[in-house]
């Protein structure tokens, strides 16, 4: 494994396939350092990047410090998660 490589949660695939079902088009990018899990596009929402985190996982501090900077992380724990987040943006 790349000194870089970082260990993927449990919920990736199922996340990303749920937040497809609700038309997003996603991009896995869990194995970019330093980086978020993914990122997606909807017609209605834009760009987002997206955090997956089990129930109780916490951010990174590389993570911490993106969040600081200003940069906009959906942190995505759930199937319904990913339909809250999806539906108050419509």
């Amino acid at each position: 494994m790349p000194r870089w490589a970082s260990r993927t949660d449990d919920n990736h695939s199922d996340l990303l396939a749920t937040l497809r079902g609700l038309g997003w088009k996603m991009k896995s990018t869990h194995q970019l350092p330093d980086w978020v899990d993914a990122v997606g596009f909807h017609v209605r929402h834009g760009l987002t990047l997206f955090e997956f985190k089990v129930e109780d996982g916490p951010l990174t501090s590389s993570q911490e410090a993106l969040l600081a900077d200003g940069w906009p992380i959906v942190v995505i724990r759930s199937a319904d998660d990913a339909i809250a987040f999806t539906v108050r943006r419509s």
